[in-house]
């Protein structure tokens, strides 16, 4: 689980690609938090 605040958090979606990485669940806390659930193939 990946946790970060606003804009701190920045996929680099070619890279996320390249290492099979699947986004299971993307869901803003308020404030600015984001909490990002993902798996790697």
């Amino acid at each position: 689980m990946l946790e970060g605040k606003g804009l701190n958090i920045l996929f680099d979606t070619e890279r996320y690609r390249y290492k099979y990485v699947r986004l299971l669940d993307f869901k803003s806390l308020g404030e600015g938090v984001v909490q990002v659930h993902y798996a790697l193939d």
